[in-house]
């Protein structure tokens, strides 16, 4: 694929924010891409792939980011999907200058980019014309030259677009950070948020903030790699099961109205990357990891910023152990086969009513956890109970319809579904004690491990003997023990 002094290529399918109408639709690339490709003299093609993108565009914007000395070595041009023309962007700009941050090309901007300074930070409108090409260049003018960008209104956007840089002149060098299209909008890099790829590690950061310091561009709405939850139902296994009899009679929570008590887990579990060894447990229906101590009761759909955070919902409503019900916990089972943590609300009441209700959360070893429903009242109104879970800052989350409870007697299952951090290997991890990549030994490398082991996925294999079992297991605790590999 790579020639002397030349790059040609895709470099990756684009990240799209699909606006709805009057907004951009935004494709961007992060190469991090050398300018010349090869020595300090040359031409690269950096290819951006729009897919899903209008099929009639009314208004395009292009966005570079170019770390580069000596910004006049570059001559810069844009072909269109369709190929055969170019957009002349920019010629010998900026003099002995250096670098492109965040420069916006806009036909509708009030300001010439040869009449700009160098970094070029904001919207200007393209050089236009006929762009003057070196002779030697390795890469050929692909045809004729549109007079702007507005020539391409009424044309599809999807396709490839491809951003010519020829470097005609030595000693200095450089690296393309982003490649962007706007389409029939506005989209400020300023606003634009999302991943981005630092020397320090990943940060959600905006577009311009990533290309000031020199990081790769992930796209719009993209992040470092939050935590999920799978949720399904169990087929077996999963009944409610009282521990009035056997558990722990949580005696604050039990006789009260609108409190949390703080239990021991009784093992170590991971939440959103985070280990924790105890919990606050709410009256009203939820369980909340330190710091959060939250006993309020008006429960609101999730995730929310506001308290309760933090916090695993198998009912939240406004309920009332003190006049009715009591509230459990129990630690069961055997490590590293079925080691799990009950917290049951049984017999309680919801404020102001005569109910019962039978619920509990179930939390396992590996970072799983299920709600497990006995007889309960179906939610009425629609919305009146909250279940499901959220992250300690409330922004993220997920969360299932008290329609789908009913009268309970059902089960719903969540699995963890580690986050892919887009700035670390997608390779398996050479130290399975690091099963999540991101340069630790931590409570997250164990949650990480397990969802792939119970996926069957190819990097559950850390005993390296070709299966999946459970030797892997003891292999990946050997490792996780020692601190690493």
């Amino acid at each position: 694929m790579n020639r002397i002094n030349i790059v040609r290529g895709v470099i990756g399918l684009a990240c799209a924010l699909a606006a709805s109408a009057g907004q951009a639709q935004v494709f961007s690339v992060s190469p991090g891409s050398p300018v010349p490709p090869a020595g300090t003299t040359g031409t690269g093609q950096y290819d951006l792939v729009v897919a899903g993108g209008p099929a009639v565009i009314t208004d395009v914007n292009v966005i570079i980011s170019i770390t580069h000395t000596w910004n006049s070595d570059l001559d810069i041009i844009l072909v269109p999907p369709a190929g055969g023309v170019y957009i002349h962007l920019c010629s010998d700009v900026g003099g002995p200058d250096d670098n492109f941050i965040n420069t916006r090309f806009d036909q509708s901007a009030t300001t010439l980019i040869t009449t700009g300074v160098a970094p070029f930070t904001g919207s200007f409108r393209p050089e236009g014309g006929d762009v003057m090409w070196r002779a030697a260049a390795a890469i050929a003018l692909p045809g004729s030259s549109l007079a702007d960008l507005s020539a391409l209104n009424g044309t599809n956007s999807n396709g490839t677009w491809s951003l010519i840089i020829d470097d005609d002149a030595g000693r200095d060098l450089g690296t393309l950070n982003n490649f962007t299209i706007e389409l029939n909008g506005f989209g400020d890099p300023n606003t634009i948020i999302g991943s981005c790829c630092l020397s320090s590690g990943c940060q959600v950061i905006s577009q311009a903030d990533c290309a000031t310091q020199g990081g790769s561009f992930n796209g719009p709405n993209t992040d470092c790699g939050i935590d999920s939850f799978a949720i399904s139902t169990p087929s077996t296994g999963s009944a409610f099961e009282s521990i009035a009899a056997t558990g722990t009679n949580l005696g604050v929570v039990s006789n009260a109205d609108d409190v949390t008590e703080n239990v021991q887990i009784g093992f170590s579990f991971t939440y959103f990357g985070t280990p924790f060894t105890d919990m606050n447990v709410s009256s009203n229906g939820n369980i909340q990891f330190p710091p959060s101590n939250s006993a309020i009761w008006t429960n609101v759909a999730i995730p929310n910023t506001a308290a309760p955070n933090n916090m695993i919902a198998p009912l939240w409503d406004d309920l009332n152990p003190f006049i009715q019900g009591d509230v459990y916990v129990q630690t069961l089972g055997t490590a590293g086969t079925d080691l799990r943590t009950i917290v049951s609300w049984e017999g309680v009441t919801q404020f102001a009513l005569v109910t019962n209700e039978n619920f509990q959360v179930v939390l396992f070893e590996n970072g799983a956890f299920e709600f497990r429903y006995g007889a309960i009242t179906p939610e009425t109104p629609a919305g009146d109970y909250t279940i499901g879970y959220e992250n300690a800052a409330g922004t993220s989350g997920g969360s299932i319809a008290g329609s789908e409870i009913g009268a309970g007697d059902t089960a719903r299952r969540f699995t963890l579904v580690p986050g892919v951090n887009p700035c670390n290997s997608s390779a398996c991890p050479a130290c399975p004690a690091d099963f999540d990549q991101d340069g630790g030994v931590t409570g997250s490398d164990i949650g990480a491990f397990f969802a792939e082991f119970e996926q069957g996925g190819a990097c559950g294999d850390t005993d390296l003997d070709g299966g999946i079992t459970g030797g892997d297991i003891a292999a990946f605790f050997a490792a996780f023990e020692a601190g690493g590999c």
